[in-house]
């Protein structure tokens, strides 16, 4: 997920991947296959990160 408000709480940080979702969803149906929690050690940092691996199903195509 990019950077900004929240993004230093889990909990918010995980709202806002949930919003990103829903947005992305708005387009028609996506699916879902990995959500990675991870942090950014880097430069003393110690930031969480949301990584989402998802697809766009076929239209016959059951989702995951």
């Amino acid at each position: 997920m990019p950077e900004g408000p929240g993004q230093d709480r889990i909990p918010d940080l995980l709202r806002a991947a949930a919003a990103t979702i829903e947005e992305m969803e708005t387009d028609g149906p996506i699916g879902v296959m990995d959500v990675l929690l991870h942090y950014d050690l880097e430069a003393g940092a110690n930031r969480p990160h949301v990584t989402l691996y998802y697809y766009f199903p076929e239209e016959d195509e059951e989702l995951l």
